[in-house]
């Protein structure tokens, strides 16, 4: 029968923690890469970083609060 024992040394301690340390900072930067990637838009035309949505006729619905009441208002006595 064999009996496997953790190893007190320093080294293989240190060893260890550089090992796991240097694995999480790998999996950081993969998962920062990641988020950063392009988002599969090819061929689609962007702006600002968003995909433009066709446009359709028809009526346009704007909520806003009553702080900005007067400025929808405004905006739609403008443009109607």
């Amino acid at each position: 029968m064999t009996v496997n024992q953790s190893s007190s040394s320093p080294k293989r301690a240190i060893g260890r923690k550089r090992a796991a340390s240097l694995a999480g900072c790998a999996v950081t930067v993969l998962l920062t890469v990641t988020a950063c990637g392009g988002g599969g838009t090819a061929g689609k035309t962007t702006k600002d970083g968003f995909a433009q949505a066709p446009q359709k006729d028809g009526a346009l619905t704007v909520w806003v609060d009553a702080t900005r009441m007067d400025a929808a208002k405004l905006y739609q006595k403008l443009h109607p």
